[in-house]
């Protein structure tokens, strides 16, 4: 909030904060870019949603979000302020081509789709990779009890990385 305090284009931005369901679609239609660099997430749908909504997409190219994206948006890496106003700046000029391909990427997943993937992933922690479309060798043996240690560890390791 600081460095946009003293931005040039502080006017222009909009940090809005927690955001009810019914207002979302009207800023997502009103919206020249919807920007999303998340660092994890899980099956992309803010990114859906903003495209069936007729928003141009930048999001991160990391996690989930570029399969969710599937080519219909501008993909950054989330850790480079650089690259991600480059790519604010390629969503505007090329808003209407993203529009459409958002468009048609939104009308190709259904909430059954959704649905189908979220029951895959728990078959595959369950022991069951045959649910995955691409071969990944055997699966691992899972800690679940620990997995509060895995992100903290990635977190770490994506900052040493980094450096």
């Amino acid at each position: 909030r600081r460095a946009l305090a003293v931005s040039p284009v502080r006017d222009r931005v909009v940090v809005t904060g927690h955001v009810a369901d019914d207002v979302v679609g009207a800023l997502l239609r009103s919206c020249a870019v919807m920007v999303y660099p998340s660092l994890y997430e899980g099956f992309g749908l803010p990114v859906l949603e903003a495209m069936a909504a007729g928003s141009p997409v930048v999001t991160s190219a990391v996690s989930s979000l570029p399969e969710a994206a599937g080519g219909a948006a501008i993909l950054v890496d989330p850790y480079d302020v650089a690259s991600i106003a480059a790519g604010i700046t390629e969503a505007i000029a090329r808003r209407d081509e993203l529009i459409a391909a958002g468009y048609a990427r939104a009308a190709g997943r259904s909430w059954l789709d959704v649905g189908r993937e979220t029951l895959d992933a728990y078959r595959c922690v369950e022991g069951d990779p045959s649910v995955l479309r691409a071969p990944l060798g055997p699966m691992p043996d899972l800690d679940l009890a620990a997995a509060d240690d895995v992100e903290p560890a990635v977190r770490e390791r994506d900052v040493d990385d980094r450096e």
